[in-house]
């Protein structure tokens, strides 16, 4: 390093003990002048940087400062929010005692079930009060006879739109008969009826009905969804009307129609064939879609109720809820629908010497003979209107010249759709083949008992 003379300032060589110059001794002691001069002009030079890194560095401080009590601040805040909610603030004893009355304004405040009307009242009030309907409000009443204001005569309950409330029937003495107390003391038969509804805790009429008088009572409710209604057809056949109301003046129809036809086989033969018909809403149907509405869900069985009308008088509404709920509930199969003609009261079936006409006779399975007997075994089928039939009782069989008897009968391990099966016993001295003749006795879905007489050709 080189160094300078302290006397005149001359550059001194590497190790020089005197300045070439000035011939001064050169001394070993470090020279602070030029070091010094060189910190302060760095110093100078690099303090603007300094000043402006301490400014920046200040500013972000006191900013982050500021937002770190800001954030307290607002969390302080936001905490005695929550321990206001969480925790009530305690008050004096006087005090609590003053919420007690505003837990009772809010008790009051729900609605009390005990305004609310049932409907054994709502129709209690109306019968007793004016037991009158605006039949213009059912824009098919004039179909039934209806004009004007009805004034009721006679009432009945049934729940025909599955809602679980029962529908009010009204109905006045009818008109074209001797005496309207027609049957029973179960009920009364009516020519035309109302059906009405609760709607908004007033009575308003749904459905407008006519019925036959040779069915009674006058119809049954099924599965609380139809009400049924009977009559006879112009050619001695049966129909069942069911229908279901789905609003003011608008119902769903479910009609079967039975009824016998003469029809000619291939042999040129004339017999009476029953026939079954369907309908939905008037269109045409096969029987299992008609069954499917009747029988919902796959269900094998449907509830029925008769619907009796009652005279209305004082005091018969005594007990109108009473009544309904423990009316007259049955019950009935898929192969036992045909009951509902009986259960309906109508006896059309038994009446006169043809009316089994379209009932087949029994035909012959088999005939065997060892020379001295035959034996004969016959069959009735389901299909040729032995349905309509509820138990079959071979009581004897006889042939023309000779002696016959019934050996056995059974309904068991038969063929399908086969109800019966008989063995006749046979001894005569005709070498042909023997022709049967067979009584038997008929019970009726509603009760009735028949014994007709078949003859049977053995082939």
């Amino acid at each position: 390093m080189i160094g300078i003379c302290h006397n005149c300032g001359a550059n001194l060589e590497p190790g020089a003990t005197k300045c070439r110059r000035c011939g001064a001794e050169v001394t070993e002691e470090p020279v602070k002048e030029p070091v010094q001069k060189s910190k302060t002009l760095r110093a100078r030079l690099s303090w603007p940087w300094l000043m402006e890194a301490r400014r920046k560095w200040l500013f972000l401080t006191a900013a982050g400062i500021g937002l770190l009590l800001l954030a307290l601040i607002l969390t302080a805040v936001i905490l005695s929010f929550k321990n206001k909610d969480a925790q009530p603030e305690s008050t004096p004893p006087v005090a609590t005692a003053a919420p007690t009355a505003p837990v009772e304004a809010v008790e009051t405040s729900q609605p009390s079930p005990e305004p609310q009307i049932s409907w054994a009242e709502i129709y209690r009030n109306f019968l007793e009060t004016d037991p009158t309907v605006n039949s213009r409000m059912v824009s098919n009443a004039e179909e039934y006879g209806f004009e004007g204001t009805m004034t009721a005569e006679l009432f009945a309950l049934a729940d025909v739109n599955a809602d679980g409330v029962p529908e009010l029937l009204l109905a006045t003495r009818p008109e074209t008969l001797p005496g309207w107390n027609l049957s029973n003391e179960r009920g009364l038969a009516v020519e035309r009826y109302i059906v009405c509804t609760i709607s908004e805790e007033r009575v308003s009429p749904l459905m407008c009905g006519k019925v036959d008088f040779s069915f009674f009572p006058l119809a049954l409710t099924v599965n609380d969804q139809w009400l049924l209604e009977q009559g006879l057809t112009e050619d001695t056949g049966l129909w069942m009307l069911f229908r279901s109301p789905e609003g003011q003046s608008r119902c769903r129809t479910l009609r079967y129609e039975f009824a016998v036809e003469p029809r000619i086989n291939s042999t040129g033969e004339c017999f009476d064939m029953p026939v079954d018909r369907w309908f939905i809403d008037g269109e045409r149907v096969l029987a299992d879609k008609a069954l499917a509405e009747l029988f919902p869900q796959g269900a094998e069985t449907l509830s029925y109720s008769p619907v009796f009308f009652k005279e209305l008088s004082p005091g018969c509404l005594d007990t109108l809820e009473s009544d309904w709920e423990n009316r007259e509930l049955l019950q009935l199969s898929r192969t036992e629908l045909y009951k509902l003609r009986a259960a309906a009261g109508s006896d059309w079936i038994s009446e006169g010497e043809n009316a089994l006409a379209y009932i087949d006779e029994p035909y012959c399975i088999s005939l065997t003979s060892d020379g001295e007997t035959w034996v004969m075994i016959l069959g009735i089928d389901k299909a040729a209107g032995w349905d309509y039939v509820q138990s079959i009782q071979v009581e004897a069989v006889g042939v023309t010249d000779g002696d016959a008897w019934v050996h056995d009968s059974t309904t068991a391990d038969l063929e399908e759709e086969q109800v019966l099966q008989y063995v006749a016993g046979i001894s005569t001295v005709e070498e042909e083949p023997p022709v049967l003749r067979s009584q038997i006795r008929l019970t009726l879905y509603d009760g009735t008992e028949i014994v007709k007489e078949y003859v049977t050709q053995a082939p």
